[in-house]
């Protein structure tokens, strides 16, 4: 692979401890910064307890955030849904967004969003992953327990 050959890895971890909008848009503003020095763009989810991150850019960019990302206490268990080399980027136009699960219950904001973030994904498993985690998210909303449902 040459230097310009381009790089996906999606990820799902669990998140160790619970986080406030303001401390997840602060990371997701350090992470764009440092992904557009690096050429990296991506989508983050994240629905109170969960984490679903695609990364994308040239492979040694992408392997070296991930490297980053994997040794971040805030996280584990850790699960690769893709690692590949791709042809194309899905994310190219935000060097990280990121979209955060409504707290209340049972919301279908979320999933409307995320199906509207992801609707020019051309990879269809890829599509499926984050609208699934939104369905399951906003099945189970971040803060908050359905106790009637």
């Amino acid at each position: 692979m040459g230097d310009h050959a381009l790089y996906r890895i999606v990820y799902l971890s669990r998140a160790t401890r619970t986080f406030d909008d303001a401390e997840l848009n602060a990371l997701a503003a350090w992470s764009a910064e440092r992904n557009a020095v690096a050429s990296v763009t991506g989508l983050l989810l994240y629905d109170g307890s969960r984490f679903l991150q695609a990364i994308e850019g040239p492979e040694a960019q992408v392997t070296g955030t991930m490297d980053r990302i994997a040794r971040d206490k805030r996280h584990d268990s850790l699960t690769y849904i893709q690692d590949d080399p791709v042809r194309d980027r899905q994310f190219g136009h935000w060097a990280m967004q990121l979209k955060l699960a409504p707290a209340g219950c049972c919301s279908t904001d979320f999933l409307e969003r995320v199906k509207e973030d992801v609707t020019l994904v051309d990879d269809l498993n890829l599509q499926a992953a984050f609208i699934g985690f939104a369905v399951l998210s906003s099945q189970r909303p971040r803060g908050y327990t359905c106790a009637n449902r």
